[in-house]
């Protein structure tokens, strides 16, 4: 998966749920996603670059601690996910408003799709 540099439009997010990044973290490690590690690892490290990126794009040069810290931010998560492990839709930083679409890309899609 790959963030995208695009803005969430709020008219998208009727499909999807903003949950407290450590809500989603204690989520994810609880729920295991039916057994699989590496799907879970791959849906952490999807949700940390986004974040990343969503520093990266701060207004201000030098970040606070109110900014880093992990209650200002959020992840969308689909409220009906066409796979289980597949269920975030992007990342957003409370105090910027600032959000970001997670995209799948295409090529990774096929190969999924082969997979099945």
């Amino acid at each position: 998966k790959v963030a995208s540099a695009s803005a969430a439009d709020e008219s998208d997010a009727a499909d999807a749920d903003a949950v407290p990044l450590s809500t989603w973290l204690s989520d994810t490690k609880n729920n295991d996603f039916e057994g699989s590690n590496n799907d879970s690892l791959i849906r952490r490290t999807t949700v940390a670059y986004g974040i990343v990126e969503l520093l990266k794009c701060s207004k201000s040069k030098k970040l606070d601690n109110d900014e880093i810290r992990i209650d200002n931010f959020v992840v969308f998560v689909f409220k009906e996910p066409s796979r289980s492990w597949d269920d975030v839709k992007g990342v957003g930083m409370i105090s910027s408003g600032m959000s970001l679409i997670i995209e799948e890309p295409s090529f990774l899609r096929d190969l999924l799709e082969d997979a099945d």
